[in-house]
């Protein structure tokens, strides 16, 4: 999608700190955190819903979640959002994995 800033970080013309990347998926952090470790899960196709993804992407992006939290090792606590349609400004299929907290 065009004006989708999720879409251009996948492509490359933003740039981004990217924590993980697959064929179907990139975690990268969150400019906008709000916790000591604050990234997003993000589908690399546009989707706007789990609806949409099915249910093997929006597992798998589920997945991805925890094993990012083992990765940045913020097991002992955190929270998992899933933002989906147009909440907010971006439109497109988003997990946000925040931890970190003492």
């Amino acid at each position: 999608m065009q004006d989708c800033i999720f879409c251009k970080i996948v492509a490359g013309e933003l740039p981004s700190q990217k924590r993980y990347e697959d064929e179907e998926i990139v975690v990268f952090d969150d400019i906008s955190y709000d916790a000591p470790v604050h990234v997003l899960v993000v589908t690399k196709k546009h989707v706007e819903n789990t609806a949409e993804a099915g249910a093997d992407l929006a597992g798998k992006l589920m997945q991805v979640a925890e094993e990012m939290a083992k990765k940045l090792q913020i097991t002992e606590g955190y929270q998992i959002l899933m933002n989906g349609g147009r909440y907010r400004e971006v439109a497109h299929l988003h997990y946000h994995l925040k931890g970190g907290m003492k």
